[in-house]
């Protein structure tokens, strides 16, 4: 089984940048996904709020809304990783920038 560092989310889902130093990460996780913020030098990941169901994670920086792919087949969307999520009225599950 491969090592881990402390902190690090299981089993990815789903990734995404969200800027030039983080990753957005939607772990796979038997307790229930979740969304983690992944810093690319070496610090500690930081747990994000993340809509109930969180299968899927979109982002296009600081400037761009968050979409998130929900089980069930619907989407949430927020203008930053501190919430609060909105649904979309469209249904889908797998959001995506352009690009």
């Amino acid at each position: 089984m491969p090592s881990r560092r402390p902190g690090e989310p299981p089993g990815p889902a789903s990734v995404a940048w969200y800027d030039a130093d983080d990753l957005l990460v939607v772990n796979d996780a038997a307790s229930g996904n979740t969304l983690m913020e992944v810093p690319v030098d070496g610090q500690q990941p930081q747990q994000v709020i993340a809509p109930q169901g969180v299968t899927s994670i979109t982002a296009d920086g600081h400037a761009n809304v968050l979409v998130a792919g929900l089980s069930g087949n619907n989407m949430e969307v927020s203008t930053s990783l501190e919430g609060p999520w909105y649904p979309v009225g469209t249904p889908g599950q797998s959001p995506a920038y352009p690009g």
